[in-house]
């Protein structure tokens, strides 16, 4: 699973019947609800921030675009650095072998 430090969700477009929020707990464990409409944003800490639906949507569609960031860095830290240096080799050998 990749690793979800921060993401920002914006609500590009929306047929309900009823609002449909997004439930975050922060860190003291308190529950917030969250309605986004259309053109509106959400920047939030997903990675320890627990979130979802309290409930399925009541209507047609609800269109979302979600972009995720983790700091410069945030992989190698829990990451085994092996692995990456191997694959940067392997990606090596396999550009050098194309030309």
């Amino acid at each position: 699973r990749l690793p979800l430090v921060a993401s920002a969700m914006i609500n590009i477009a929306q047929d309900v019947d009823d609002d449909w929020p997004l439930e975050i707990y922060d860190h003291d464990g308190m529950a917030h609800n969250i309605t986004l409409h259309p053109g509106d944003m959400l920047l939030f800490e997903s990675h320890s921030a627990i979130h979802g639906r309290p409930f399925p949507l009541k209507g047609r569609f609800y269109a979302m675009l979600f972009i995720h960031f983790e700091p410069t860095g945030h992989s190698l830290q829990h990451t085994n650095i092996e692995q990456v240096i191997n694959v940067e080799k392997q990606y090596k050998r396999s550009v050098h072998a194309k030309q």
